[in-house]
């Protein structure tokens, strides 16, 4: 069984005040750069501010969310792969609904680039703070830092690429007036971002297994 427990404590006695705020730094600037490059695009038609704090507060929603239901599904897994795969779209369920919740009926949300927006600045609310999570679960400075980089450069663009494809699949089902299209659409943005989700979270395991890089670093990937 894949275990993707960790100890996350901010104020643990490993840090100093500034190694902590180093680590926050190092977790979170790519995310706010991300974020702010996606508000740029937007510039044109800008969104509402409290529609975009909504968005930029959701994960740590998505995150609680996603964890309970993980905990529901494990004892009933053994198979790793399907688990893995199970837990990438539990992920991205978890993503679609705070969309749903708070978006979707929203008169603001009016055309097929307002869904992409949306939706990326959900997935990198929740990657960013699964990043700062991951890093405090490390004990050394250098373990942390390490770790929030390795993730900045992988499972960021991972979670802004499958809120991509969330965001442009749900807008479609959402403007499309034929109903077969519209649950097709809907179905492609739960099914295809949970794939790529699941098989970049086995590719990251193999590479792990095999030593390619530190095997450790990749198995504290999963998420």
């Amino acid at each position: 069984m894949i275990n993707i427990s960790f100890d996350f404590n901010l104020f643990n006695n490993y840090y100093y005040f500034y190694e902590r705020l180093l680590v926050i730094l190092f977790s979170l600037v790519p995310t706010l750069i991300l974020v702010g490059c996606v508000l740029y695009t937007d510039r044109k038609s800008k969104e509402p501010t409290r529609n975009i704090i909504i968005c930029l507060l959701s994960g740590i929603l998505t995150i609680a969310f996603a964890s309970y239901l993980e905990n529901l599904v494990m004892p009933y897994f053994s198979n790793n792969v399907i688990l893995t795969y199970i837990w990438a779209f539990i992920e991205e369920f978890s993503k679609i609904a705070i969309f749903f919740l708070f978006i979707f009926d929203n008169k603001h949300y009016d055309d097929i680039y307002d869904g992409v927006v949306y939706m990326m600045l959900i997935a990198l609310s929740f990657a960013g703070l699964e990043n700062i999570m991951y890093a405090f679960s490390e004990n050394t400075i250098s373990n942390s830092i390490s770790l929030a980089l390795m993730r900045d450069f992988t499972t960021v663009p991972l979670h802004v690429i499958c809120g991509i494809l969330i965001g442009y699949f749900v807008s479609l089902g959402s403007f499309s007036k034929d109903k077969n299209k519209k649950y097709i659409n809907f179905g492609l943005a739960m099914l295809l971002p949970s794939f790529i989700h699941g098989t970049f979270n086995i590719l990251m395991t193999l590479l792990g297994s095999l030593n390619i890089i530190y095997s450790k670093m990749f198995y504290v990937l999963i998420f």
